[in-house]
């Protein structure tokens, strides 16, 4: 996990855009029928995960949730566990400032 991320909490709240696009989601999905859903999901900076959740809760057979503060995964598998999700969510790291290989 990212070092330089230790001491940032910026992944453990649940944003605005998080709650609108998760909103959006469930809205489209039983609301308008209008959205099928998707075969699998990557979420870029999951912070509490609450997208990629939602799309798992919705159907979404595989769901990749990733961050890189470690204490924000220690969230991700925690809510994964809480929703009983773990069957179709896996949460993964990833350090945006590690050097490519």
């Amino acid at each position: 996990a990212c070092t330089a991320c230790a001491n940032d909490l910026t992944g453990h709240r649940v944003w605005l855009s998080a709650r609108v696009l998760a909103f959006y989601l469930v809205h489209e999905r039983f609301e308008a029928q209008a959205a099928p859903v998707p075969a699998a999901a990557l979420e870029l900076g999951s912070g509490t995960g609450l997208v990629g959740l939602t799309l798992a809760a919705l159907g979404c057979p595989a769901v990749t949730l990733s961050d890189g503060n470690a204490s924000v995964l220690e969230l991700l598998h925690s809510n994964v566990d809480l929703n009983g999700l773990s069957d179709r969510v896996c949460v993964e790291s990833v350090d945006w400032h590690a050097a490519e290989a």
